[in-house]
């Protein structure tokens, strides 16, 4: 059994280390807390084995992780960038069904997303009106609410239109 730090861990297998974290609260990952010089480290408990698994996985994350692909502008960006607290159950999964319905409404162009320390995630819509519906989506909203009363610590939301785009492939 190998100890590593939390940090290194995320690192070394290309996580985040909210990635890490929720890894360890679902039990798919053993960990020691320890405190060191007043502060408390996380060490992650792996054995050789494990550790190649864990590269698989990281390297499957890296696999899914795409660019949107986005038309001529002008459109619109909505930039939503958050801070989560630390009860975080749940907030995954709700995540993964607020992309899959912002998908299937009108306007909806594309969604990027990276979670780390802070999570930045930004949609794009054809017009402001296709944004405005989405905020009011009934399902949206409910899931607003709950973010503000249990996941989140902080988050800001901001609206830009695209008037140019670069890319490089």
């Amino acid at each position: 059994m190998k100890k590593i730090p939390l940090g290194k861990y995320a690192a070394k297998h290309r996580l985040s280390r909210y990635q890490v974290l929720k890894m360890t609260m679902k039990g798919e990952l053993a960990y020691e807390e320890v405190e060191e010089n007043g502060r408390k480290t996380v060490y992650i408990l792996e054995e050789e084995d494990a550790q190649k698994e864990r590269g698989n996985q990281a390297a499957e994350t890296k696999e899914s992780a795409k660019l949107a692909s986005t038309p001529k502008p002008p459109y619109y960006a909505v930039i939503f960038t958050s801070q989560t607290g630390e009860d975080i159950e749940g907030f995954q999964e709700m995540a993964k069904k607020m992309t899959a319905l912002a998908s299937e409404q009108e306007g909806f162009l594309g969604i990027e997303s990276a979670r780390s320390d802070i999570g930045i995630t930004v949609s794009y819509w054809k017009d402001l009106e296709s944004i405005r519906r989405w905020r009011e989506n009934s399902e949206h909203r409910l899931a607003q609410k709950q973010g503000q009363q249990k996941w989140y610590k902080r988050y800001k939301i901001r609206i830009a239109k695209v008037e140019s785009e670069k890319s490089f492939e």
